[in-house]
């Protein structure tokens, strides 16, 4: 806004401290000026046009092959365009007021073109930086977080599960160029878009069934989004789990806790769905020896555990089905832990047990009628894991055998 500004004191100093006589007497001048500059625009907006079209083929190959379609619902952008051809065609409409018509004076004529030059050029600043938010991956997931954003309001169901699956290739490419940044930026993208949409489904005035639904034959359209994005997420974690991507497979696992959280929100028949494939990815992580999903896993259960309490009204809630699940995957993650590597520390393996017990028996559940028998599990498990504790602490340990005995 530099310019703009800069053109505007121009203005003013002109119009105050100038005689009626305006510097450019030579109307030949003057629309010579305005023609050239008229020109000149014209043919900067064509050039960066057409760069940019060349650009973006090239970032629609590398980033996703919707960053078109992004580019073409740009409204800034397009706003921009419409000012720069404009300002081009206003000059041409000075010269042809200077040389036939004369209706307005020219000391009128400079002052507004000396302010709406001072406009333009920042504007034409604007359109090229605006440009270059499109070749930075970061900025594309942004604006197709915002256009996902935009579907969820008007109730475009097509519309919502098109940009998450272009969210999804983005990032699919993302793992193959092993760019952690990005996946961590995209999957938490993809757990604000899921937020938004079960806060937008409680609403009542969204209808259960848009009109896009009803066309893909969608009857229940919060099951139906969740399972896309379960699916495209668990498509891209599989690829992290071949390239052994460790940071990004935690990652996933802690977005698919926040994505259970939303979903628990909205309704609790929607819980379990992401608790199965939090426990299917942890397993195929643990498969792989890709041991720090494990722990991460445990805690995003206990998270999601706590969450349900504190933040739910659960008083007329059934605690069973939900609390039945995170404690049997909590279970299976830490038994498949502990046989992969016996050096585990039972005490560690029980922590979160006794962590939900002590939740469970806080005062804003412990009266409700589901507490009890969800606590008689969880001090089977740990008197499982008690005796587990008392046979490896009886047992001889395992004696090294010397590296040199080996070789031989």
């Amino acid at each position: 806004m530099f310019t703009a500004f800069f053109s505007i004191i121009i203005a003013l100093l002109f119009y105050f401290t100038s005689s009626n006589a305006p510097p450019f007497e030579s109307v030949a001048l003057l629309s010579a000026i305005f023609a050239s500059v008229g020109g000149l625009m014209i043919f900067m907006l064509g050039i960066i046009l057409i760069l940019s079209w060349s650009l973006l083929q090239k970032a629609e190959n590398k980033i996703s092959p919707r960053i078109i379609e992004v580019f073409n619902k740009d409204l800034l952008l397009k706003a921009s365009v419409i000012w720069l051809f404009c300002f081009a065609l206003a000059n041409y409409g000075f010269v042809l007021d200077l040389l036939f018509f004369n209706l307005f004076a020219k000391k009128w004529i400079l002052l507004v073109w000396f302010v709406w030059l001072g406009i333009s050029l920042d504007v034409l600043l604007l359109l090229v930086n605006r440009i270059a938010t499109y070749l930075s991956p970061f900025e594309v997931a942004a604006k197709m977080t915002k256009a996902a954003h935009n579907s969820i309001r008007e109730s475009k169901e097509g519309d919502l599960c098109d940009w998450i699956d272009s969210l999804s290739e983005l990032l699919l490419r993302a793992v193959e160029r092993s760019s952690l940044s990005l996946c961590i930026s995209v999957n938490n993208e993809l757990a604000l878009i899921a937020r938004g949409f079960f806060q937008s489904s409680k609403s009542f005035s969204q209808p259960e069934v848009d009109a896009q639904s009803r066309e893909l034959g969608i009857s229940d359209k919060a099951s139906y989004t969740l399972f896309f994005l379960l699916q495209r997420l668990e498509m891209i974690y599989e690829r992290a789990i071949e390239k052994r991507f460790e940071p990004l497979c935690s990652n996933l696992v802690a977005v698919l806790g926040k994505i259970t959280i939303s979903a628990a929100d909205y309704d609790w028949s929607l819980i379990s769905p992401p608790l199965h494939f939090l426990g299917k990815w942890t397993h195929l992580a643990l498969e792989h020896k890709i041991s720090e999903v494990g722990p991460k896993a445990i805690y995003v259960l206990l998270e999601v555990g706590r969450s349900i309490i504190e933040e739910k009204n659960i008083a007329y809630s059934a605690l069973k089905e939900p609390y039945q699940s995170i404690i049997q995957h909590m279970e299976s993650i830490t038994r498949e832990m502990f046989r992969q590597n016996k050096k585990t520390s039972i005490a560690v393996l029980m922590q979160p047990f006794k962590d939900l017990k002590e939740l469970l028996k806080g005062t804003t559940v412990v009266n409700h009628p589901d507490t009890p028998g969800l606590i008689l599990i969880l001090d089977r498990i740990l008197g499982e894991f008690n005796e587990l504790d008392m046979i490896m602490k009886t047992l001889p340990p395992v004696p090294e055998i010397p590296k040199d005995l080996l070789q031989e």
